[in-house]
């Protein structure tokens, strides 16, 4: 897939592969040069890795690559990854309450009918969603949580909750840009 990760407005290829244990993230720069970058373990071999596409959370003009790392039935498991300087890092995260905190950023996209999760991003900060159905059937619960990007670290801000009428319940449950998940 192509996607401008280096901000010169050029399209680089951006691809996954799997190799024994590990899988690579590779990214072909437009103008020559890129980089390589191997993780692990294996997410297994009947979900393949796949590059998704990159975009830039925080407006900072160059695109954090978003990568597809594993699912299960009816959910995928999104990696943030960050390029910059020829070298792919992945994203951490830093949390209110310390939980998790310096974990991978890496979340679920999908769900079933009684609940779902997804990912939205608006070009100034990432946005994770959660919904639960209520056990009447006729709502959702919402759960909205901020993200701020800096550097290779995305914070986690305080979230904000709703309830939706089950007929409100639209659009996509991955919404950054035009990138969709494989």
């Amino acid at each position: 897939m192509f996607a401008d990760v280096d901000g010169d407005a050029y399209l680089d290829k951006v691809s996954t592969m799997r190799e024994e244990e590990t899988w690579t993230v590779r990214v072909d720069l437009a103008t020559g040069g890129g980089a390589a970058e191997a993780f692990g373990p294996d997410v297994g071999a009947f979900d393949p890795v796949a590059a998704i596409g990159a975009f830039d959370i925080e407006g900072d003009g160059t695109g954090e690559l978003f990568v597809k790392v594993g699912a299960g039935a009816y959910t995928s498991l999104v990696q943030v990854l960050d390029y910059e300087d020829c070298t792919i890092t992945p994203i951490t995260l830093d949390t209110i309450d310390d939980f998790g905190a310096g974990a991978t950023a890496i979340f679920p996209v999908g769900g079933s009918i009684g609940n779902q999760s997804g990912l939205t991003c608006d070009g100034t900060m990432l946005w994770t969603v959660y919904a639960s159905l209520f056990g009447d059937g006729t709502s959702y619960e919402v759960i909205e949580i901020p993200y701020t990007l800096s550097g290779s670290v995305l914070t986690q801000g305080f979230g904000d909750g709703a309830i939706v009428p089950v007929d409100e319940m639209t659009g996509p449950l991955f919404n950054c840009g035009d990138l969709t998940l494989p």
